[in-house]
């Protein structure tokens, strides 16, 4: 009977994990996240065309440092 229980709960857990895999690679492919997200960035001139675009010109200052940011200017 210890198996049969023990079984049911590996099986659960498994369910359980495919089941939180599926639902972030779902989130991860899903275009208006990708569209949402700010790009990896080299330089600042590609940061600050990504803030254009996405906030409207001159509203944000695009800094590019361990990724793409968007700040109002001071």
């Amino acid at each position: 009977m210890n198996r049969s229980i023990l079984g049911r709960a590996a099986f659960s857990a498994a369910v359980v994990l495919a089941l939180g895999f599926g639902a972030r690679e779902a989130f991860a492919l899903s275009p208006a996240l990708a569209a949402a997200r700010p790009p990896v960035c080299h330089y600042n001139w590609e940061c600050q065309d990504w803030c254009d675009r996405a906030y409207g010109p001159g509203t944000r200052v695009g800094v590019c440092d361990t990724g793409c940011y968007c700040y109002f200017p001071e």
